[in-house]
């Protein structure tokens, strides 16, 4: 059962009773100015219990519509609500006593497109790595229909760019641009004040101590328990000019500038790995990961670029739609990557 969904229930704990006392179908009317209820009693049932109808119809939080009828008693009834373009909630009441018999939510067909193609004769032939591919074409045929834009059209494009607004207040979707490095960064430290209660993991290829230092250091909660992932390899060599430089010194190196005796590191609580050669497993991927506890749920950020680039260039930075997946397998990186050689520096209090 998804639980999600489930509007009777307390928690996690489901009441239903379930109802074989009428099945009740709904459609809306042809003039779109209301809805039409088709009942369908039990056959065993002797009498027909006296009923509300109660419709609301809705679009951003703002009713379109709405009635409110006592039940006619026959198979079918026709209530005019002004308009039934929208999400409609539709309840049917038993009166005495009341229970709700019915529910309803959603909206009904408008019109169908019809997307018409012609198969071609000659398929699409290429290669790949020597492979002959044969692929299917078809020709799209030009819609003859024209429709003017309604009213609601407009509403929903107004819906489109309160949405990407709020998504970008929240920090949930912003896209950045270049020469926005400044601004971008602060959006990742404004997060880390946000939900610095649990623990917080930093997962970048190219992750530097410097990074660190602009990003981690800026939580705001005594103790909070910080993790680093990043990697040595030919690419990451090859980025910070480091060829020739092997592994360990490059360790020693980000070690050092955590280690500045400039930095009191008070309430600091960090490690930072890294992961090369044999250990671990190479990654791609940049993640900014808050992780939950039995109550609350984890919380996982898409970077769309590493932190040393953050802002430079056009990027996304996105909330993940399922994090707890990515929070396993940092955690089991992190496993592997318990080892003196993958350890670039910890917090004295650890």
């Amino acid at each position: 059962i998804d639980l999600s969904v489930v509007k009777d229930r307390i928690g996690n704990i489901i009441f239903q009773f379930p109802i074989t006392l009428a099945d009740i179908g709904t459609r809306s009317l042809s003039t779109r100015q209301g809805i039409q209820l088709n009942f369908n009693w039990h056959s065993k049932l002797s009498t027909i219990p006296e009923c509300d109808i109660q419709i609301q119809s809705s679009l951003d939080k703002n009713f379109m519509s709405a009635s409110l009828e006592s039940y006619n008693k026959t198979g079918r009834q026709e209530i005019i609500t002004g308009n039934s373009d929208f999400r409609n909630d539709i309840f049917v009441w038993r009166k005495e006593p009341t229970l709700l018999l019915s529910f309803f939510s959603g909206s009904y067909l408008k019109g169908i497109t019809i997307d018409s193609r012609v198969q071609s004769q000659e398929p699409r032939i290429f290669e790949i790595n020597g492979k002959k591919i044969v692929v299917s074409v078809s020709s799209r045929q030009p819609s003859r229909r024209r429709e003017s834009a309604t009213y609601d059209n407009y509403i929903f494009a107004q819906i489109n760019i309160a949405e990407k607004k709020a998504l970008a207040e929240r920090l949930s979707f912003k896209q950045y641009n270049k020469y926005g490095r400044a601004e971008a960064i602060q959006d990742l430290r404004t997060l880390i004040q946000r939900k610095d209660s649990k623990r917080i993991y930093l997962w970048d290829p190219f992750l530097t101590a410097t990074d660190i230092l602009e990003t981690l250091y800026y939580s705001k909660t005594i103790n909070t328990d910080l993790r680093a992932i990043g990697s040595i390899n030919k690419t990451v060599k090859k980025i910070y000019k480091q060829k020739g430089v092997t592994t360990t010194q490059m360790i020693a190196a980000e070690a050092n500038l955590l280690s500045n005796h400039q930095n009191n590191n008070y309430g600091l609580t960090l490690e930072f790995r890294m992961q090369h050669g044999k250990y671990g497993w190479p990654f791609h991927d940049r993640f900014l990961i808050f992780t939950g506890d039995e109550i609350t749920p984890a919380t996982t950020y898409s970077l769309g670029t590493s932190i040393n680039s953050f802002g430079m260039d056009h990027h996304i930075l996105q909330e993940v739609s399922y994090p707890q997946p990515i929070v396993d397998a940092f955690n089991d990186l992190w496993d592997q990557l318990n080892n003196p050689n993958c350890l670039v520096w910890k917090s004295p209090s650890l």
